[in-house]
């Protein structure tokens, strides 16, 4: 449903969708204005136009660099980050993604044709039917060799360092928290922890965070120059490792470099932070566990908290509602997946929150913040909007609105939901807003673009709309619901502003260049608390309108933020201590001295001033899209096939906007042997259409015995050649998060060329002939709702995967070499049947030991008649019950079930060796039981059980790259 555009400047290439067009012009503009700071600060300028694509069509704000592309890839969305301090979206993000462009080609061994290669091995089962060539395979190995050696730290570090000349990133006092408590708190990151990007959301934002400090540090040291000579070391076939490009540039080993780094940091905050700690005021804690507990509210009776926690993930985004009841200190989970603030109802029935939960998953699968009500009465949910991308809903003190921001094409706009008497009863009513500037419409007619939402409620009300790039977060009611307060930013940190409904006007409260955050009415209506960082450390304070004074009311080591204070003066707020945002409370709260809080000598002064202006854009000529392709990639690979030596290749190009993928690949061998395969998928239209073709081509020797006299034989070697191919031609379609459908149309055409004896003539005869002429349709759909943690992929510990597959066969099918009437050799016989084949994985966490877990398996598998064993469900094998191989035993009929229990031998390696990062080892013990069978009646007796180990090592190679081995021992019972 997108219609795409595109347009041109001296060194990029923009395209665009509707409805982003004021961002693309942004972007384009930012783009060509860093582009020679960055180029002449690492000496390199890329080869072709770099394609920017702009895209808002998800509640997402991220960026990213596909660097072997030439290809830029920018979200809409403004960055409202817990962990970031406040910066110019676009300009932040542009610069940051370009960085990495240029730096990382810099670095690169190899030109972007030929970015990276492979390293194979395929190995099979001794044992095999007598009409295959080969067993089931038993061994697979696939290992990237790549030609960069980046860690995680310098990529993201010199991205956010940027350039002197083009710097629209900080030190904000967000970043700043985050380092300063890891390092009172001797939980700095590792060397070797830094390279790769770490399990947590905590973590990974850690890895960003120490290696922009890092990079500053070394900046300082050494010059600006030094990030150019570390990349260029990098690009050398010589150095082998970044240690190793690093020691070149700085004379320094890296160890030693990273010591003397920590050590200033100890030192440095040891000193800054003396009289803090002796003057500390943080109140009682009444959350510690999660890294993420956001958002708290007082009931309006004074009597609860609610608040957001992601504990028990390893996620931001894994957040759950909780009410706290502070008389018997009881908590209570009700709701999950929480995307914003929250805010209670006045008469404490409801708790309005935003939430992505519900995706739309029969149009076009976008995924939205939505408002969301949870009646505490009635323990269920009520979403009330559709397509609102809503966010920071606030309920009136009155009871009758909701106020909330709402996004689209970057920009925060400041609406209120009127709503019924009765929630439930309200009527779904539709209102229009232009994707272009978020404008409330009176009929879709007066926008080209228009977005269509849906509220169940009285009235949707636009109360503020701005087109010069101004954001809104975290609206609140005054308690005579007159005013509505938030935090506003346009470059780099926010003001605190008022709006007031009788006057249709906005007025900035509070301005700086520090952050000031957070802010909410106190109940008499005559102050409000909010987070400022005007010291460099973010700490609650509290403004009062009739005097103009500001009272600082935390003194803390890490964060103070999001306040709510209730009729009693009882505070509750977020404080970021010790690796996370945790829940506190301080019941009579005192003014703190400022003296007592001083931690920078003129703080402010480090804050950047703005440097720019984007209010006027250079005119771009505008044309519809075409097909744009990246380049052709070229992957050497060398594959060691059933002992013999096969070098190959694959080859990849797709268009920018991935609307055209050509993927493909070619192995040979001296003996003749083949392999050759093509795929190519049309993404433009809805479903995917996807063409498949394979085809490869297998030499080998039999041995005929021929009589020549006697009691006398002769051994007559003779060649067979066997060419298999196979066509495929389909749809697919994803549905919502982890759900495919597939349908597909499958020929496969199977010869064999040989040889044969004949006695008359006492020589051999080569003939070829079709064993195989099969015919499917096959319908598959695959469900992927397995838990997201940093052990999925080793040791998944929640949620399941299932797998369902039918298949309408028509094969034509060779059941023994007889000649027809013209001396022809061909299929002799069909077999037309249907079948059934499911599969369903269930992974269950121990809720006794940390990080062991359980995993369920059952594999059926049922073919509707009976036919040649060629076409059997077979058992055994890689896929199978493993301690039997896979020709042993099969039918039309399979049930296998399996149980297996794994836990860590090693939960966190932490060891380098050359480009290998050891993370985690993992043991599992496993036990397989069923059969496959042709009788129509189950008999279990004739079951078969084996029992098993597997190991699991996790790793990464070239800092970049998760590479997992496993092996398994297998004994049959």
């Amino acid at each position: 449903e997108l219609e795409w555009s595109t347009f041109e400047s001296e060194h990029f290439i923009v395209h665009f969708h509707q409805g982003t067009r004021r961002t693309a012009q942004i972007v384009g503009k930012v783009a060509e204005d860093v582009y020679y700071p960055l180029t002449n600060l690492y000496k390199y300028e890329p080869k072709g136009k770099i394609h920017f694509i702009i895209r808002d069509t998800d509640d997402y704000s991220n960026g990213a660099s596909f660097f072997f592309d030439n290809m830029i890839e920018i979200w809409a969305e403004n960055l409202d980050y817990i962990m970031r301090g406040t910066k110019n979206w676009l300009r932040d993000v542009v610069t940051h993604e370009f960085t990495h462009m240029i730096q990382i080609q810099k670095s690169m061994k190899f030109p972007r044709t030929f970015p990276y290669g492979f390293f194979q091995v395929f190995g099979y089962e001794p044992e095999k039917r007598r009409d295959v060539v080969l067993g089931f395979p038993n061994t697979v190995v696939s290992y990237p060799v790549f030609s960069l050696s980046l860690p995680m730290w310098f990529a993201e570090g010199t991205a956010q360092h940027q350039s002197p000349d083009a710097r629209f990133d900080y030190r904000d006092p967000n970043r700043e928290m985050i380092l300063r408590d890891r390092v009172i708190h001797d939980k700095l990151l590792t060397f070797t922890e830094m390279g790769v990007f770490g399990e947590t959301s905590l973590q990974r934002e850690s890895v960003y965070n120490m290696g922009f400090a890092f990079v500053n540090y070394l900046c300082n040291r050494f010059g600006e120059a030094i990030l150019e000579k570390i990349s260029e070391s990098c690009s050398k076939l010589s150095v082998f490792t970044f240690d190793q490009a690093l020691k070149n540039a700085t004379g320094l080993p890296a160890d030693t470099l990273y010591h003397q780094w920590k050590k200033y940091l100890e030192s440095n905050y040891d000193q800054k932070l003396k009289i803090i700690k002796e003057n500390e005021v943080k109140g009682t804690a009444i959350e510690l566990e999660g890294f993420a507990n956001l958002f708290p509210v007082w009931s309006p009776d004074s009597k609860k908290i609610a608040y957001v926690s992601n504990k028990g993930s390893d996620n931001f985004a894994g957040n759950k509602l909780i009410i706290y009841d502070s008389k018997n200190k009881q908590k209570k989970g009700i709701a999950s997946y929480i995307s914003s603030s929250i805010s209670w109802s006045p008469n404490e029935r409801f708790i309005a929150y935003c939430s992505t939960k519900i995706q739309k998953l029969l149009s076009n699968g976008s995924v939205y913040n939505e408002v969301w009500i949870y009646d505490l009465e009635n323990e269920k949910e009520l979403c009330i909007s559709s397509e609102m991308r809503a966010k920071n809903p606030a309920w009136s003190h009155d009871g009758k609105k909701i106020a909330f921001v709402s996004e689209t094409n970057g920009l925060n706009q400041l609406f209120v939901l009127e709503l019924d008497d009765d929630i439930y009863g309200a009527n779904v009513k539709k209102y229009y807003i232009d994707i272009e500037n978020g404008m409330l419409l009176d009929n879709k007619d007066q926008a080209k673009y228009s977005r269509e939402v849906s509220i169940k409620a009285r009235n949707l009300i636009q109360l503020l709309h701005f087109m010069d790039g101004r954001q809104i977060y975290q609206p609140h009611w005054s308690p005579d619901d007159k005013k509505i307060i938030f935090d506003t930013a346009t470059d780099y940190a926010r003001d605190i502003a008022m709006y007031d409904l009788e006057r249709d006007t906005m007025e900035i409260v509070l301005s700086g260049k520090q952050e000031l955050r957070y802010p909410v009415f106190h109940p008499d209506g005559n102050a409000i608390y909010y987070a400022s960082a005007e010291t460099g450390i973010y700490n609650i304070y509290k403004y009062r309108f009739d005097t103009g004074e500001k009272i600082l009311i935390t003194n803390v080591t890490g964060g103070a933020v999001m306040p709510d204070i209730n009729r009693n003066n009882e505070l509750v707020y977020s404080c970021y201590d010790s690796l996370g945002y945790h829940i506190y409370t301080i019941d009579n709260h005192l003014p703190v001295k400022k003296e007592q809080a001083f931690y920078q000598e003129n703080y402010l002064a480090t804050i950047p001033d703005k440097n720019f202006d984007d209010s006027k854009l250079p005119a771009r000529e505008i044309e519809p899209y075409k097909q744009s392709f990246t380049g052709i990639h070229i992957l050497p690979r060398l594959l060691i096939d059933y002992g013999t030596i096969k070098p190959g290749f694959y080859f990849i190009s797709d268009d920018v906007l991935g609307q055209m993928v050509l993927l493909g690949g070619a192995d040979f061998n001296f003996k003749g042997d083949y392999d050759l395969f093509g795929i190519f998928e049309y993404k433009k239209l809805d479903p995917t259409i996807f063409l498949e073709a394979y085809n490869m081509s297998f030499n080998t020797q039999d041995t005929l015995m021929v009589p020549v006299g006697e009691n006398r034989f002769s051994r007559i070697d003779f060649d067979i050649n066997f060419n298999l191919t196979e066509f495929q031609l389909g749809l697919y379609r994803h549905f919502g998060s982890g759900c495919k459908v597939r349908l597909a149309y499958v020929h496969s055409l199977y010869h064999t060329t040989q040889q044969i004896y004949d006695p008359e003539e006492a020589e051999l005869f080569t003939f070829r002939y079709r064993y195989l002429n099969g015919r499917a349709f096959r319908f598959s759909i695959s469900s992927d709702q397995i838990k997201y943690d940093h052990n999925r992929d080793i040791n998944p510990s929640g949620g399941r995967y299932i797998f369902y597959r039918y298949s309408y066969e028509n094969n034509d099918f060779m059941t023994e070499l007889v000649p027809d009437q013209n001396y022809h050799f061909a299929p002799n016989e069909n077999f037309t049947f249907n079948t059934f084949e499911f599969d369903w994985e269930e992974y269950l966490a121990n809720p006794f030991l940390k990080n062991h877990a359980l995993a369920l398996q059952l594999r059926a598998g049922y073919i509707d008649r009976s036919v040649d064993d060629f076409f059997h469900l077979y058992g055994g094998g890689l896929l199978g019950m493993k301690g039997y191989s896979y020709f042993s035993f099969g039918g039309t009929k399979k049930l296998i079930g399996t149980i297996t229990y794994r836990f860590p031998l090693f939960n966190h390696i932490d060891w380098q060796l050359f480009t290998f990062y050891f993370n985690k080892l993992y043991l599992g013990v496993f036990y397989d039981y069923g059969n496959a069978w042709i009788e129509n009646e189950l008999d279990l007796d004739s079951f078969k059980r084996d029992i098993g180990v597997q190991l699991r090592l996790e790793t990464f190679s070239n800092y970049m790259l998760p590479t997992r081995f496993f092996f398994e021992a297998v004994y049959p019972v």
